[in-house]
């Protein structure tokens, strides 16, 4: 069955799409408008998704916080379109340099969409 999955993020203004089994995709997390700091991954199989937050060099993985929705109406949002962290149902603090979600697909669900937050600190340094 093909799977198609989106992604939400605070960078980009548009939803960015993936699909078909075992593809994978990789997008810079961005802070501010164009300061890329590490990366966020997203691959499947018959199963499961997998969303893998990666810090880059010299860079710690802080917070992270994903939700992964059927429909975009269910992805809580502020005024200005922005997905509410706080409604997400996954959530990991803990500091590190890697953090994968595997998230279980739904039969007869082809469609998801992901949205993704992170904090991401420079070592020996607070939040960027």
């Amino acid at each position: 069955m093909k799977h198609i999955i989106y992604f939400v993020t605070f960078v980009f203004s548009s939803v960015v799409f993936f699909s078909s089994l075992g593809l994978s995709l990789e997008l810079p997390l961005v802070i501010g408008q164009n300061n890329s700091t590490s990366t966020l991954s997203v691959t499947n199989d018959t199963n499961y998704i997998y969303i893998s937050y990666h810090a880059d060099k010299d860079k710690v993985l802080r917070i992270s916080h994903m939700t992964v929705k059927e429909d975009l109406e269910n992805i809580a949002t502020t005024s200005k379109g922005n997905p509410k962290i706080g409604h997400f149902e996954h959530h990991f603090e803990e500091d590190t340099t890697k953090h994968v979600y595997v998230v279980p697909i739904i039969d007869g669900t082809n469609e998801y969409y992901i949205a993704a937050h992170a904090e991401i600190c420079s070592l020996g340094i607070d939040n960027i």
